[in-house]
This record gives C-alpha cells, structure tokens and sequence, in this order.
C-alpha cells in the first residue's frame, strides 16, 4: 500500500507542479518569450469570437494523463468571424515552471537569485484543435475594437503580474488567502474581467472550471532577510527544495512534500520572503467551477459542474506514506 500511495501521489504532485506552464504541443510551438507573435489589432467592424481553452497538462509530454487526474493548462482563443483569423492568448512562466518557483543558489554562498520567475502574455496565431481537446468554448463575441483593447491591456498586465506564482496560501481549507497564486487561471481570469468591463455579458448559466492549488496554512509571517539566521533558514530551504532535479521521481515527490511538512518554510513574492506554518492537510488542489464575472457565486449549477477537491485524499495519503 505504501508503495502504491507514493505511485499515485508522485502523479498528483508532480503534474501540480507543472500547472499554469504553456505547453503548446508540437505545432503550434511552445510559447515562451521568444516564441511567438506580436500583439495582434483587429478590424474594428469585425466580429470576434472569444472563446475558453482547455488542454491537459503538459499535452506533449504525457499525452492525456493530465485528462484522468483533471489537471488542465487554460488560455484565451480568440476568432475573427469575419476574416477567419485565430489566436491563442495564454499567460506562462517564461523559463519554465520549477525555474520560476525555485531561486538559483550559487554554491559556496548565500544569494538567492530570482532571475527566472517570470511570468507574461504569450500569443500564437493558431489555435490547435488537437492540443485544446479538453474544451474551446464559446463564451461570447465582442468587436475588433474591443478586442485590440484587450492587446493593449494585456501589456499592461504584464508589467504588474509579471511573478509567476505557482500556488495560493490559504489560512486552512476555508479561510482566506493569504497570498495568491499568478498563473494561466489567475491571469485568464483577468482577462475575462477585461473583457467584461468593455461590455462583454456572459451567460449566467455559463458553466466553466479551473483548477485551484493552494498551501493550507494556520499563518505567516513576513520576514526580514538581511537578518543572517532568517536568510540562512530560506537558503536551506531551497536548497532541499532544488536537490530533488538530481533525483528519482519517486524520491523527487517524497522530498517535496517532507519539505511541506517542515517546521520553516517560505514562500517568495516580488522580493518579499514569508514563512508559514502548514496546516493539515498541508495541500488543497481541485477542479472546480469559476465563476464568470459577473455571476457571482450564487448560480445554483448541479454537483457534478461544482466540481470536486483531492485535499481529503492528499492529506490522508500524505499521513499513511510518512
């Protein structure tokens, strides 16, 4: 059993820590920072389709298994009904995932580089029906007005959430957050809200879902780095955390979640270091409905479009493997 319970988590976390990474499948390319299009303007007569994409995590690389444990990239097609012309709009940490959630130590010292946290707008000219196989929904259609102001807005999105933040913390399972994620979900969203304060109306029966990954946490506390025990503290911290990229994969996932279970561990964001103290069970990761803005969380929708949480079996797996 003990064996069995590490197989089935080592799936579950290592697919989480990939979520929100771009992973466009063979063609299209992978859209990173130098891949790509500019921002595209439209015809401001035309009208455009705005649509919600869905493929399983990490298409290329593990085909549909993202499908059967319900872990999902997310993005923004866009389609020009008049001349035919598409785009895929989707945030991504521009070198990669662990890159951005991890610093780089130089050996011997105690710096903590962040030169790879980076997260942005990335924009393809094709939306591939074969990588966005989980869902192309139409949400809507605005004008070419709107959705060049959508361009320009996402630029200017860029320049605040431009840390790409793999997970939330959250105070326990129900309590607030305390720190919020940025990736594809999160920015995604944004531009839904966009889009909707430039006059876009979604159907209030409109049923979508996303996944959530949060650290449940009982509290945290900011701290000052340039305190030498604090930094020494977070430089060990990460340097657990990064040894796992030398490891077996089973092994890789039993040290990510020891590293959870800690006394101290941190959580980087846009230059600020927070410890926290994790509450059981230690993670939340679910597929589950997000509102449209302008629903509210009021739509009655039936159980199985609510959604579902894996945060019972995690923590319960969690206490049985360690």
């Amino acid at each position: 059993y003990r064996a069995m319970a590490r197989r089935v988590l080592g799936v579950c976390v290592a697919l989480i820590l990939a979520l929100g990474t771009a992973d466009a499948g063979v063609n299209p390319p992978y859209c990173n920072k130098t891949v790509g299009i500019p921002v595209p303007s439209f015809e401001p007569n035309h009208e455009i389709g705005v649509y919600y994409l869905e493929a399983p995590l990490f298409k290329s690389k593990f085909g549909d298994l993202g499908l059967l444990v319900e872990l999902f990239h997310v993005g923004v097609g866009l389609v020009d009904h008049t001349d035919g012309k598409e785009y895929v709009v989707e945030y991504i940490a521009e070198d990669g995932v662990i890159e951005a959630i991890f610093p780089t130590i130089e050996n011997g010292t105690s710096k903590l580089d962040w030169e790879h946290d980076r997260g942005g707008w990335c924009v393809l000219d094709v939306i591939d029906k074969v990588y966005w196989d989980k869902g192309i929904t139409l949400l809507g259609t605005i004008n070419g007005t709107v959705a060049t102001d959508l361009g320009t807005w996402m630029t200017q999105d860029n320049s605040t959430f431009w840390q790409y933040q793999l997970w939330e913390v959250r105070q326990g399972r129900h309590g607030k957050v305390l720190i919020d994620a940025s990736t594809c979900i999160e920015a995604t969203w944004r531009a839904f809200t966009r889009l909707n304060e430039m006059g876009l109306q979604y159907n209030s029966s409109q049923v979508v879902r996303a996944n959530t990954i949060s650290i449940l946490a009982s509290s945290i506390t900011k701290e000052d780095i340039t305190d030498p025990v604090i930094l020494q503290k977070a430089v060990k911290f990460y340097t657990d955390a990064t040894e796992f990229k030398h490891e077996k994969p089973l092994k890789v996932i039993e040290q990510l979640l020891m590293m959870f279970l800690l006394d101290v561990k941190f959580v980087y964001v846009k230059g600020d270091y927070y410890s926290f103290k994790g509450e059981f069970p230690y993670f939340r990761v679910a597929y589950e409905r997000h509102p449209l803005p302008g629903q509210g969380d009021a739509t009655v929708v039936s159980a199985e479009d609510q959604g579902h949480s894996w945060e019972y079996f995690l923590g319960d797996t969690a206490l049985r493997v360690f």
